[in-house]
């Protein structure tokens, strides 16, 4: 449980926002607030982030963008993490538990993909990120087709102004390397794993814009025939849960790091 939560929180710092010493709270024996029923952070199984600034009960804590990348830490722990902000009542957006029970194999093979049987420094031992789990074909100056069509929605997505032309000219090589900056990432203009990976947009049914046009036409791409109109509804959710099956991935509809990367493959 220490690997997987480890991950979240590593990526949470990197992704969402920077963790705050003596904000961030883990193992402690103690009911839950309001209740006499013990707190899931009596077990271990459950950790709080930056929690000042995300109180309990309060909703609407994190931007849009930050709620994105939460969504994207979720979707890579393939529902084995459970966020407070998604309760269907009294909101915790600091609250990150396991959400399913001990010995559930679905615990043992996240822990085990992440790296769990390493050590402490970073290369193991939940360190290894999102990105090392998955393959992406680097895409540069001089490229064309559809894996630049996706990179150019998707930096439309991320606010920087160009024409989704399917060609990887000057103008996307600088919007590339904006963004890049924008993320401390190597601005140069190439766009590998980490770039990849801080570009993609997790989305799901219901959810719209640049990213999800990329969606639709990737998904066009590979026979899964859409209308590339920017809403993601149930045609379009249908469509990605069969690709899903098609990759053996988990067919959940929402498009998350690992199905960007076959999609873009």
């Amino acid at each position: 449980m220490h690997v997987v939560l480890g991950y979240v929180g590593r990526r949470f710092d990197r992704e969402v926002e920077a963790l705050v010493k003596g904000w961030c709270w883990g193992h402690s024996y103690r009911a839950i607030s309001g209740s006499t029923s013990l707190s899931n952070h009596s077990s271990g199984t459950a950790i709080d982030l930056n929690a000042p600034r995300h109180p309990l009960g309060k909703a609407g804590t994190f931007t849009a963008t930050q709620r994105s990348h939460i969504r994207s830490i979720l979707d890579a722990c393939d529902g084995v993490v459970r966020w407070g902000g998604d309760y269907s009542g009294r909101k915790d957006e600091m609250h990150f538990e396991i959400n399913v029970r001990p010995g559930d194999a679905r615990l043992a093979a996240l822990a085990a993909r992440l790296g769990g049987s390493g050590g402490s420094d970073g290369s193991g031992g939940g360190g290894t990120p999102a990105p090392a789990t998955v393959t992406w074909t680097t895409v540069r100056r001089g490229a064309s087709g559809f894996r630049v069509t996706a990179v150019q929605h998707l930096l439309r997505q991320r606010g920087q102004s160009l024409t989704v032309d399917g060609a990887f000219g000057p103008t996307t090589q600088s919007r590339v390397q904006s963004f890049q900056r924008s993320r401390g990432l190597t601005a140069d203009g190439v766009v590998g794993p980490k770039t990849w990976s801080a570009l993609v947009v997790s989305v799901r049914r219901g959810s719209t814009g640049q990213a999800v046009v990329a969606t639709q036409k990737l998904l066009t791409l590979h026979g899964y025939r859409l209308t590339a109109d920017g809403v993601l509804g149930a045609a379009t959710a249908s469509k990605v849960q069969a690709f899903q099956q098609s990759r053996t991935l988990s067919a959940d509809g929402i498009v998350g790091v690992r199905t960007w990367a076959k999609l873009t493959a």
